[in-house]
């Protein structure tokens, strides 16, 4: 309660996560050895409540949360006690139902789904983008994919032209994405790491930004009744490598040093050049002013 009256006070948009995961969930909806109508009522009972407590004051959830397989070279969902057991792994009621109770919950907000290891082409991301099409082509209310990407690889970097791919095709069925958990695994913090680093948050930054420029959310999409969608996000998961997950049991490689910030708060070359690529980024191609510039440099309520 605390924080969405933080961000209303301070006019801030709220990103709200997560309604639905296999993962933090209490023990005794285990232990319950439930039917799978029950465990549908208890899930539908908690998307209820908690979305429709801040109805109208958040503006996007994470509606379902890593729905799909771990491994990238799968096509298949993960296995959960709400896919397996309350929808006996029906996927399409799956996202069906979770997504609609969410939208009469609060129906002005976002509703999204956020995976990880779908932010350039395999299977898992094929298969996830099937899903979606599908739902959306029979009136689910899914707006937008949540891009994790969380980045491991020290001898690589996907490019911008494949990151822009991925959101290429959501956004022309009419369906948003966000970069929603960003952040880079590096285990030295030299001049080497941490410049491959930063390359790899700009390379998405400038992605998401291609996103904008080349989509109009005024016309139609591919999908009757949707209008185009576009890249209406970009965020790290945390600011201070002092907090960040990685290094904490999350990483991929377990190797930490993920965010802009070290751990004394010192900015890295992820946040200097993250910062210098937006400075140098002009205007939108139809020249329209920066809606946010006056709010800039506004002095944060406690």
């Amino acid at each position: 309660d605390g924080l969405v009256k933080w961000a209303e006070d301070n006019s801030m948009d709220f990103h709200a996560h997560t309604l639905v995961w296999d993962e933090a969930i209490p023990w005794w909806v285990f232990e319950g050895k439930y039917s799978a109508s029950k465990l549908k009522s208890i899930l539908k009972d908690h998307i209820t409540t908690v979305a429709g407590r801040y109805r109208g004051r958040v503006q996007e959830w994470d509606v379902l949360n890593e729905p799909m397989h771990d491994d990238t070279d799968k096509k298949i969902p993960r296995h959960s006690i709400w896919y397996d057991n309350a929808f006996n792994k029906d996927i399409d009621a799956y996202f069906s139902n979770v997504f609609n109770w969410a939208k009469a919950a609060d129906p002005k907000a976002l509703l999204g789904v956020n995976e990880f290891g779908v932010e350039t082409s395999c299977p898992k991301a094929d298969a996830l983008f099937d899903i979606v099409k599908k739902q959306i082509e029979k009136g689910t209310p899914i707006d937008f994919i949540g891009l994790q990407n969380h980045w491991a690889s020290e001898d690589s970097l996907p490019s911008v032209k494949e990151l822009l791919s991925q959101m290429t095709r959501y956004n022309e069925i009419g369906v948003h994405v966000r970069i929603s958990e960003l952040d880079k695994d590096i285990s030295k913090t030299d001049k080497k790491s941490l410049d491959l680093q930063a390359q790899f948050f700009v390379n998405v930054l400038q992605a998401c930004l291609a996103a904008r420029d080349q989509t109009d959310v005024t016309k139609p999409s591919k999908t009757k009744g949707r209008m185009q969608g576009t890249c209406i996000g970009y965020s790290t998961w945390g600011f201070t490598d002092k907090y960040g997950s990685l290094g904490g049991g999350y990483g991929v490689n377990n190797i930490g040093h993920g965010l802009l910030m070290d751990q004394n708060y010192n900015p890295k070359p992820g946040y200097n050049s993250v910062v210098s690529y937006l400075r140098q980024t002009p205007k939108n191609k139809k020249g329209k002013k920066d809606k946010g510039k006056k709010d800039r440099g506004k002095k944060i309520k406690p």
